[in-house]
């Protein structure tokens, strides 16, 4: 290994280990003795227990009720909850997570604190992968910053001692801006299944991942460069057919338990409810969600029959509503952005998520630091001729998951997680500006330069460059700088 890709390799490595502890003590200040409520934290937690004792996917709430007595705190009742609660099958959210928390748990790491502590190792590792894709796209040292202002960014950390499944979530994202990146530079059919393999750990994560096929999938292999139309089409089939396969004993299992169809999760209905109410819809937490949207009384019937009530409720609500659906719609998206009553979605946070006032406050302070910069960081690869494809498709992704649901600050975490990236490449594009540095010396599988993959898929131009000026186009991909010659290290 080059002596360059090996300094990269340590410093990332040490960024990753100042990642984990700065979470760690997050956690260790503001969430210790946080007790779980009725949330989805003690969801993920409970779940994840019965999914460790019995080997499937039980609602933990039902199981919480069955065995709660006046007085009795919640690591009581979870205690009782596994030793003889009621069993009712749940759906309520993907497997992903709670695989991996029992996984945890089965190693003998139980406690609320464990599961926290947990989510802090897989938020280390999304950073790694941040760094990763900084120097796919723009160099080692943007690669670096990047890192580094993903370690230290309230908003990833802030989910991470919650038992939130945005942890794991993160990682998958990390993982498919990766892949993406890597199936631009290399369009071979290996990264394509390795992409889907990733789509699929996403969505079995948090339902929305599925989307990536829709809104970065598919304009990426259209833009391949030196790709003919059919390899484009078998790429994108391939990713598409192992994401799916890999999805299709969940989505069968899941239909074979419940009497209405269930796919990914149980709580679209729900989720629909909770964002379709006059609350939502004419008063304060316009765009927002609220209790008061659900059902008042439920059906008789396993949860699949509850969620296909709050689906009808929504819905019927929404045909009702149409005409104020634009200003609803409009307000999700910009609270989602934090850019619709951004002092009051903070307190919201805080409130019912109960996040650390400091670290939320903080956090939508950087966020606008980092939006700024990640706007001049589009530019900056735009005029490089690297493609920004992944990043606006998860924008777009995460915009439109707002807009069919509501608007809260937790559902912009794959964005969060790329602003890092962005703001990087302007502030490394700023500082060989300032400091008019040569470009960076070109290593295996450093910064992104398409290529095409036989004689038969391309000529080897793209958009009617060379090869030689999409290289000087990509920045860092340049021509080496000679041996012994100073430059960035």
């Amino acid at each position: 290994m080059p002596q360059r890709l090996r300094s990269f390799s340590a410093l990332l490595v040490a960024i990753v280990g100042l990642a984990f502890a700065v979470r760690v003590l997050a956690t260790l200040v503001g969430y210790q003795h946080l007790p779980l409520g009725l949330d989805d934290n003690n969801w993920y937690h409970t779940q994840s227990l019965l999914l460790a004792d019995h080997g499937d996917l039980y609602d933990p709430f039902a199981c919480l009720d069955s065995v709660r007595e006046p007085g009795m705190n919640n690591d009581q009742a979870v205690a009782l909850c596994r030793e003889r609660g009621v069993l009712e099958p749940s759906a309520g959210h993907p497997p992903g997570y709670l695989v991996y928390l029992a996984g945890v748990a089965k190693l003998g790491f139980e406690t609320t604190l464990e599961q926290r502590i947990a989510g802090c190792l897989l938020g280390a590792l999304a950073v790694a992968f941040v760094g990763l894709v900084g120097r796919q796209v723009a160099g080692r040292r943007a690669g670096l910053i990047a890192a580094f202002l993903a370690a230290v960014y309230p908003n990833l950390w802030i989910n991470d001692g919650l038992i939130l499944a945005e942890s794991l979530y993160t990682v998958f994202v990390g993982a498919v801006l990766l892949l993406c990146y890597r199936l631009w530079r290399s369009p071979t059919w290996g990264t394509a299944a390795l992409l889907g393999v990733a789509i699929a750990a996403a969505t079995l994560t948090r339902s929305e991942g599925l989307t990536f096929l829709a809104f970065v999938v598919a304009p990426l292999v259209v833009v391949l460069p030196g790709v003919t139309w059919g390899r484009k089409a078998g790429l994108a089939v391939v990713t598409g057919v192992v994401a799916l396969a890999l999805m299709a004993p969940w989505v069968a299992h899941n239909l074979g338990r419940f009497t209405e169809p269930v796919y990914l999760a149980s709580g679209t209905g729900r989720v629909m409810a909770y964002g379709n109410c006059d609350a939502t819809y004419y008063g304060d937490k316009l765009g927002y969600w609220d209790d008061s949207c659900t059902l008042k009384d439920f059906p008789d019937g396993d949860e699949s029959v509850v969620d296909a009530a709050h689906r009808e409720l929504a819905t019927e609500y929404m045909s009702e509503n149409s005409g104020r659906l634009p200003v609803v719609v409009a307000a999700r998206i910009g609270r989602m952005w934090s850019l619709y009553a951004p002092i009051q979605g903070a307190n919201l946070d805080i409130l019912f998520e109960r996040r650390g006032a400091v670290p939320v406050r903080t956090g939508l302070a950087m966020y606008y630091v980092l939006l700024a910069l990640s706007v001049v960081g589009l530019v900056v690869l735009f005029k490089r001729k690297v493609t920004i494809i992944p990043f606006v498709g998860i924008a777009v992704m995460i915009t439109f998951t707002a807009a069919a649901s509501f608007g809260v600050t937790r559902y912009r975490t794959p964005v969060d997680l790329i602003l890092p990236i962005l703001a990087a490449v302007a502030l490394d594009a700023w500082w060989r500006r300032r400091r008019g540095e040569a470009q960076d010396v070109v290593e295996p599988g450093d910064v992104v330069a398409p290529e095409a993959t036989s004689p038969d898929e391309g000529s080897g131009e793209v958009d009617g460059a060379t090869p030689t000026d999409t290289a000087e186009g990509v920045g860092d991909a340049a021509d080496p700088e000679p041996v012994g010659a100073p430059g960035p290290r």
